[in-house]
């Protein structure tokens, strides 16, 4: 596990200081989240601390669906990470997704994303490989908007299938780090 003191925003949803509202998601052992792609979702509303320019986001997905489109997480107005056609797509400030992985999605089978930025790049990373790194052109919009996990808004594109681990941090992680 990696050992960041001081560095967490948002700790993994397990944790007891998440504070986030559980709408339905289910826990599976060993204290996987699992969401129906229904109704479920988890809501972290107006975080105290506005989300920086530099972060890290990381997370263990294992979808039950990768054809219909589904929000992994949304920070609305800064980001949103989502599912579709076998694809995952990541879209910042509301606009046209920067990243697809193309092929790289399969159902039923666990992946590890880390998406991570420094205020210039933003960096995906899959299972550890740097798959894409783009640079920003001041495209960052960071809030203190209300935080999504497993839906875009409470009332659409519902994820279905497991997250587990997921942490947002206030820094960039480097490679060693995402490695672990």
């Amino acid at each position: 596990s990696l050992d960041l003191p001081n560095t967490t925003f948002i700790k993994n949803y397990r944790d007891n200081n998440f504070d986030a509202e559980n709408h339905g998601a289910g826990y599976q052992d060993p204290g996987t989240l699992y969401f129906n792609g229904i109704d479920n979702f988890l809501l972290k509303q107006n975080p105290s601390t506005q989300i920086p320019a530099s972060f890290s986001i990381n997370f263990w997905l294992n979808a039950d669906d990768v054809v219909q489109r589904s929000t992994i997480f949304n920070i609305q107005g800064f980001l949103e990470v989502y599912l579709e056609n076998s694809q995952l797509f990541i879209g910042l400030n509301n606009n046209d997704p920067l990243f697809a992985a193309k092929d790289e999605i399969k159902a039923a089978t666990w992946t590890n994303f880390t998406i991570t930025s420094d205020g210039i790049w933003l960096r995906v990373y899959i299972n550890g490989l740097l798959k894409e790194e783009f640079e920003l052109n001041n495209q960052i919009n960071p809030n203190n908007n209300a935080i999504f996990i497993g839906s875009y808004d409470g009332f659409s594109s519902f994820y279905k299938g497991l997250l587990d681990e997921f942490y947002l941090f206030n820094i960039p992680l480097e490679t060693h780090n995402i490695m672990k």
